[in-house]
């Protein structure tokens, strides 16, 4: 990977990484109930247990992208994006664009 493809895919993994701290931080205030009050009723307050459950699934998923985005953002600069943590081999440009935080090559990913 030469290195203006590299700096190509650290601006969509910050920029990425902004989206995702955006929706962390929604909700995050979901959680709090900044934006939704806990409700009154017994109705709202199954219905509200529910989007909590939603909610936290949300913020689990959102987190662990996060996390691999910042791994992908050190192994830039590490010099070591977009080589395959399993094989070594270059992850292919394909793949890059598809998942920008791809650790592995396709082959690898379908082998786990």
């Amino acid at each position: 990977m030469n290195l203006s493809e590299t700096r190509i895919n650290e601006g969509k993994l910050i920029s990425l990484r902004n989206e995702v701290l955006g929706r962390l931080e929604l909700l995050d205030k979901d959680k709090k109930r900044i934006t939704n009050p806990f409700p009154e009723s017994s109705d709202d307050e199954a219905s509200a247990s529910e989007n909590d459950e939603v909610v936290n699934l949300l913020d689990k998923h959102n987190s662990a992208e996060l996390k691999k985005i910042n791994i992908a953002l050190d192994k830039i600069y590490g010099g070591t994006f977009g080589v395959c943590s399993i094989c070594g081999a270059e992850i292919t440009k394909r793949r890059l664009e598809a998942v920008p935080y791809a650790e592995n090559c396709i082959i690898c990913e379908n082998d786990k």
